[in-house]
């Protein structure tokens, strides 16, 4: 269970995962040996599963995002998880969720190019066994984004 002081402290994690235990300590007004045994509880835990940075993809060469729906086609050998793992591997796919709804997947990409997008979708992923139809969605802009 998460309490009040946990969160605290991953909100400030969030916000900044390279700060001290000591920023952390004086932000939150929680003794700063108190912080760090607590952080380290909450990877122990598995709640915190990694600190990472958060990179602007603008600026790496990757300024548009997209989000492909794609839908299964069903196959006796591979499973719905089986072809979301294998679009895991496509060079460009940054996320891949299996949804309800109409869709079965949703496929987070970051591309230099439309074309780029268009061969991602066109010469990898509907080359997957399993992956049926596609709809995509170009991000005009991000608002709030974890990575």
């Amino acid at each position: 269970m998460i309490d009040d002081k946990d969160s605290r402290i991953i909100e400030e994690l969030v916000a900044d995962s390279r700060r001290s235990t000591a920023e952390i300590a004086r932000a939150t007004g929680i003794p700063r040996v108190t912080v760090h045994d607590r952080i380290q509880k909450l990877v122990d835990r598995g709640v915190i599963r990694r600190f990472t940075a958060v990179l602007d993809h603008a600026k790496l060469g990757f300024p548009l995002t997209a989000y492909i729906l794609v839908s299964y086609e069903s196959n006796p050998e591979l499973s719905q998880k089986d072809v979301a793992k294998r679009m895991t591997k496509v060079m460009g796919v940054n996320e891949v969720h299996i949804i309800t709804g109409q869709w079965d997947y949703l496929i987070k990409v970051r591309s230099r190019s439309m074309a780029e997008i268009g061969d991602l979708i066109v010469e990898r992923l509907r080359r997957i066994p399993g992956v049926g139809g596609t709809i995509t969605c170009v991000s005009f802009w991000s608002f709030k984004e974890e990575h």
